[in-house]
This record gives structure tokens, sequence and C-alpha cells, in this order.
């Protein structure tokens, strides 16, 4: 009966390990700026101007807001490093990006998608 009791409770810890892809201390919200850059339209060079960003991280999920937008997203873990997490992010407008979460820092680097520079968010 013991040994009944014991295994039960043995695969209902072991079956909420892995459930989680990243740490509940990385969970949060993280702000930044994406700076300024510069797009060819119809060969005229446009400006788009920076703009602050406020990402709010949960697991497996995402919401990006900019003053005028809100974006929804998942990621997936990728590649977990000593130093980082490389996330995959897939945007609900088919989107697909490449970020890193770092473990120290609280901090993450969204790559740059050219024209577009890359830039940080750092938790709040």
């Amino acid at each position: 009966m013991k040994f009944t009791a014991l295994l039960w409770l043995a695969l209902i810890v072991l079956s909420g390990v892995g459930k989680n892809p990243i740490p509940k201390r990385l969970i949060g919200t993280y702000t930044g700026t994406q700076d300024s850059y510069e797009v060819m339209v119809n060969k005229s060079p446009v400006t788009i101007p920076s703009v602050n960003l406020t990402l709010k991280l949960s697991y497996n999920e995402l919401l990006l807001s900019s003053p005028n937008k809100v974006t929804k997203g998942r990621y997936q873990v990728t590649a977990p490093t000593k130093k980082y997490y490389s996330l995959k992010v897939y945007f609900e407008d088919g989107t697909i990006e490449n970020w890193q979460l770092f473990r120290r820092g609280k901090k993450i680097l969204r790559d740059g998608l050219n024209p577009r520079p890359s830039m940080v968010f750092v938790k709040r």
C-alpha cells in the first residue's frame, strides 16, 4: 500500500518536470526601445521612428506591445546554453524571429530583421 502511494506521488511530481521551458524568475515584463531605421518605399527613403516596446513573457507565450499595436506570439526554446536560452518566436502574423533570453542580467536580445536593427529588452 505504501509502495503504491509513493509510486503515484513520484509519477505526479515527475509529470510536472520539464513542462516549463524557462525558470519562473525570467517570466515577467520586459521593456526596450527599438531604434529608428530607414526603409526604401518606391525608391525613396522613409524613416521609421524609434518606439518603446513592452514585452510580457509567460510560459510558451508572449505579448509584444507598442503604443499603437499589440502582437501575440508563442516561442519555443531551441538551444539552451550556459549563457542564454535560444528562442524561436512565432508571431500571429506569420513572422518568425530568433531571440536570446539571457540567464543572468534578465535581458532579451531581439535579433534584427533587415532593415530593422537588433534591440534589447530589460526586465522591469
